[in-house]
């Protein structure tokens, strides 16, 4: 399980994510790959 059920999201922060995954569909390109990034973001976990 990736996170609690029991967390409450602030609405502010759905409204952050949502912008960025609306940003990310009107512009893939944008998006970095994962392959590439996921040992830095997974090093600071």
């Amino acid at each position: 399980m990736i996170m609690k059920e029991d967390i409450e999201i602030p609405i502010e922060h759905q409204k952050i994510v949502l912008s960025r995954i609306g940003k990310s569909k009107t512009s893939p390109k944008r998006m970095l790959d994962w392959d590439e990034v996921s040992d830095e973001v997974i090093k600071y976990k």
